[in-house]
């Protein structure tokens, strides 16, 4: 979706409602004979398929089996990383077919497209299960003010359903939260807000992390859309702290970074092949921190408003 927002395709989706009873069975499946249609002379037998039916195990390999070969004999072709992308290239126009469990989209690059995208239902859902639906409204999800710190005496809650972080800001283990916003042109295509596993002994070895995890998602994306033909290198990940960009460009360990954990040091490697390029970007416009901290209303609309939402 966001590649083809990007590029202004226009999107055309199908609906096969009896898919997966068009597989053919590689493999022997009987079932039982329905209750009220029993053959009166051979009551204790029953079928052999031919085909899948829903409700097997086996349906949706089977249909995509078939689908694929049609596809690959028609003249397209599989994508590298992906398997249920599909791509036709004539002249300089290419289709795009992506195959999703319950539908098809199809995309052309000779259209235009907008889409628009709205969380109202989720929102009420939310408010519903965290019993808020009585509740006035803020402009922000959580003051600046606030400090989350552990309650002995309060019930048990389930802490994975509770998200604040930036570096060691949560009173209790001090783990970091790495934020990640990934763009392609002007499109959000990808975020998350995860815990990190290791507590971070300074800030610049928290961003470093946080790096890390948006350089796998960078590379997911680079990869991904050299089967669109496209091929990109220095993809710029903007970061906010001058240390962690040194310690991505210094292949040497010195005594404030040989304590990192060997894993978060492939950053390193791809700055040096020319994949990535670590890029300083001023705290103020980083757009990441609305994932990571408690904001003033005016940053946290700029920071929303910067990622391509609006209130409705």
């Amino acid at each position: 979706m966001g590649y083809a927002a990007h590029k202004q395709f226009k999107l055309y989706q199908m609906e096969v409602k009896s898919a997966f009873l068009n597989g053919y069975l590689q493999e022997e499946v009987y079932v039982k004979q329905l209750s009220g249609f029993v053959h009166e002379k051979y009551p204790h037998f029953v079928y052999k398929l031919k085909k899948s039916v829903y409700g097997l195990r086996q349906s949706p390999r089977c249909w995509y089996d078939r689908l694929n070969d049609f596809l690959v004999t028609t003249g397209f072709t599989r994508g590298t990383l992906d398997p249920t992308l599909f791509i036709y290239h004539k002249n300089n126009a290419f289709l795009l077919v992506q195959v999703y469990v319950d539908d098809i989209v199809f995309g052309s690059s000779n259209e235009s497209l907008c889409i628009f995208i709205h969380q109202s239902k989720y929102i009420r859902d939310l408010l519903k299960c965290f019993d808020l639906e009585s509740i006035s409204s803020k402009t922000t999800p959580m003051s600046v003010s606030v400090k989350l710190t552990a309650d002995k005496e309060g019930k048990y809650v389930d802490t994975t359903k509770y998200r604040d972080a930036d570096y060691a800001a949560p009173l209790v283990d001090r783990k970091s939260t790495s934020g990640v916003c990934d763009f392609l042109g002007d499109c959000l295509v990808a975020w998350h807000s995860k815990k990190q596993t290791s507590i971070a002994l300074s800030t610049a070895e928290g961003e470093y992390i946080a790096a890390g995890s948006c350089c796998t998602h960078i590379l997911w994306m680079q990869q991904t859309l050299t089967d669109f033909g496209i091929k990109f290198s220095n993809i710029p990940i903007y970061c906010d702290n001058t240390a962690a960009i040194n310690i991505s460009k210094n292949p040497v360990k010195h005594s404030h970074s040989k304590h990192i954990d060997v894993r978060h040091h492939f950053n390193q490697d791809h700055v040096a092949k020319g994949n990535i390029q670590l890029i300083f970007i001023p705290s103020e416009n980083q757009r990441a921190d609305i994932f990571t901290k408690p904001l003033p209303e005016t940053r946290f609309c700029m920071l929303r408003r910067e990622l391509g939402m609006c209130a409705l």
